[in-house]
């Protein structure tokens, strides 16, 4: 018994108007259209990332440097319907700064996943500094 799987694409004609095209020539099956939302349906979604620390220059084993800040892995999430004020979680008690033996750093404003074995032995110090700082007390 074989598997048969359908995919379906939509190609624009005009800015405005979309025809459904079937890539495997079938032409009974059509694409699921979901409704459109009404304006007061709209959810703002918003990311906030938690900073441990300044901007700092971090420098790796073979000598290349970045401008960036440590986050923790951790990041609050705030959603809300138009209309209706976000309300800001509370951050993470303990956050995580080392993760499977990562770091994340915020470059130009966007997350990034660094080995912690990649960072020069300095900032391997300056991380496990900041890791017992924020590690959950006995």
């Amino acid at each position: 018994m074989g598997l048969v799987t359908c995919l379906h694409a939509q190609t624009p004609k005009t800015p405005t108007a979309f025809v459904p095209r079937n890539i495997d020539g079938s032409q009974d099956i059509q694409p699921n259209i979901a409704p459109s939302r009404t304006k007061d349906e709209i959810i703002t979604r918003a990311v906030t990332h938690v900073v441990l620390g300044d901007q700092r220059q971090w420098a790796s084993a073979d000598g290349r440097t970045i401008e960036a800040k440590l986050i923790a892995f951790e990041d609050l999430v705030m959603e809300s319907k138009k209309g209706v004020a976000p309300v800001m979680p509370d951050p993470p008690k303990y956050p995580t700064v080392v993760r499977d033996g990562n770091i994340r750093l915020s470059v130009n404003q966007k997350p990034v996943v660094i080995s912690l074995s990649k960072l020069s032995a300095a900032d391997q110090d300056y991380i496990e500094k900041i890791r017992v700082r924020h590690a959950a007390k006995p």
